[in-house]
């Protein structure tokens, strides 16, 4: 038994880092994101080419009613703009937008109704109010049909504020940034050519810059090319890479030792640590890893980073990442399955800054708590639908706190479609059952691992 459990934990290693993360925050390319916009006339009908020439000027584009543009623009702008950023497969600014057809047949706007529907939509962390709610709802109810006079303007509505994100915003001024960069010229930008998958995931390797003792107080994404980044995540190893080379493929990604360090996707904010709190930076090399999303094909230099703020004197309280999850899972073909876990045994008490919810494809909803001594439980998370492409850091506020006797316990529902079982493993067709924790202190964690083996 004490063989197959460590056989398993080896596994678990291997699989809850690159492995895993290759998919976290991921936006894999579905059958209902929309194709390319066709040609249009007055951006609303399909060109004709057949049509005879005619010299009646074109009718105006019908554009949205007030209620639902600002809907919109508050909702939707951070990342489906006039250019979309962050993967997000389309625009959704003008009529015309909603009501091109997606690949498989139906309207893109009757996608983003299911989505609201679901709850799936807007992705977190942007929120909709039941206003704009209501507004899109109504709209949606009526085909899409209602329209504005042509040439009647709106009032103005501000976008989502985000002068918030950045090296400029932060608090401090940032000590170190890990960057994309050029193999083997780190003052050069990647060049960056996706083909086939839109989907690219490359890692760059650098030796810990941090001298021993140093641990990081904030952190801001430094965005370079904004169109094609879908996140950065920054993983911690002791082993050197593959070749020794600076950038790989991250499916080379060490996994024996790596460990989930810091992550940022569109939408997110900067990181600023409480002032008794920093984060431990105790690993020999570090690696970046950058998923790349890009339909298009057109090659790009991109220079994304993270910026970092450091202290050389560690805070009162060190924070680490406590990964709490179940590897036992079955979902039985064309059924449903769960997987749960909870976590005992701290040395002391532990509060949770934060908490990143990762499955896979399969899975349905997620939840996370605190369970008390008395039986009561405190809320970490809870996603009651999951969506494979919107995997976040929720930030806890305040903290929650965790007292020995305390357990954290995480729970994972998912629905097989499929005519094989579904286990646990590393592929987007397998499963997973995890959450990463930013706690402090680490030192009152007994294991940062702690899983549900059998």
């Amino acid at each position: 038994m004490r063989t197959i459990q460590r056989a398993l934990l080896v596994t678990v290693l291997h699989v809850a880092t690159a492995g895993c993360m290759t998919g976290t925050l991921s936006r894999q390319a579905g059958p209902d994101d929309p194709a390319p916009p066709p040609a249009t006339d007055a951006g609303m009908r399909p060109v004709d080419a057949a049509m005879p020439p005619t010299t009646t000027p074109p009718e105006p584009e019908a554009e949205l009613p007030c209620d639902v543009e600002a809907a919109l623009v508050r909702a939707c702008s951070t990342c489906h703009g006039a250019t979309p950023t962050g993967g997000a497969p389309m625009p959704l600014v003008t009529r015309a937008d909603l009501l091109r057809t997606a690949p498989s047949g139906v309207p893109v706007w009757q996608r983003a109704e299911a989505r609201l529907a679901e709850g799936t939509m807007p992705q977190r962390p942007v929120t909709i109010s039941a206003e704009d709610r209501s507004a899109l709802e109504r709209f949606f109810a009526d085909s899409a049909a209602p329209t504005r006079p042509a040439g009647a303007s709106c009032d103005p509505v501000a976008p989502p504020p985000m002068s918030d994100v950045g090296p400029e915003a932060l608090p401090c001024t940032p000590t170190h940034t890990l960057r994309a960069h050029a193999p083997g010229d780190a003052s050069r930008p990647y060049p960056l050519a996706i083909s086939g998958d839109p989907n690219q995931y490359t890692c760059f390797v650098f030796e810990n810059p941090f001298p021993e003792g140093t641990e990081a107080t904030a952190w801001a994404p430094d965005v370079d090319v904004e169109r094609v980044l879908h996140h950065w995540i920054v993983w911690g190893s002791d082993t050197a890479p593959a070749g020794g080379r600076d950038v790989v493929p991250c499916d080379v990604l060490p996994t024996s030792d790596a460990a989930f360090v810091m992550g940022w996707a569109p939408g997110g904010r900067n990181v600023v640590l409480p002032d008794d709190v920093s984060l431990e930076l105790r690993h020999r090399y570090y690696y970046l890893q950058i998923h790349y999303y890009d339909t298009t094909g057109a090659a790009e230099n991109d220079q994304t980073g993270v910026s970092i703020c450091t202290t050389p004197t560690p805070r009162a309280n060190t924070a680490g990442v406590l990964t709490v999850g179940d590897v036992g899972l079955f979902i039985p073909p064309r059924g449903t399955g769960e997987g749960e876990h909870t976590c005992r045994g701290f040395r002391g008490e532990v509060n949770v800054l934060s908490s990143s919810a990762h499955m896979h494809q399969a899975a349905t909803s997620f939840r996370s708590e605190v369970v008390r001594r008395d039986g009561s439980t405190a809320l970490l998370s809870d996603i009651p639908v999951w969506d494979f492409g919107d995997q976040q850091v929720t930030f806890q506020d305040p903290v929650v706190r965790v007292s020995p006797g305390d357990g954290i316990r995480v729970h994972c529902r998912y629905r097989n479609m499929d005519s094989s079982a579904i286990l646990f493993g590393e592929d987007s067709e397998d499963e997973m059952c995890f959450d990463f924790l930013m706690v402090y202190p680490i030192s009152n964690v007994s294991s940062r691992l702690c899983v549900g083996l059998l």
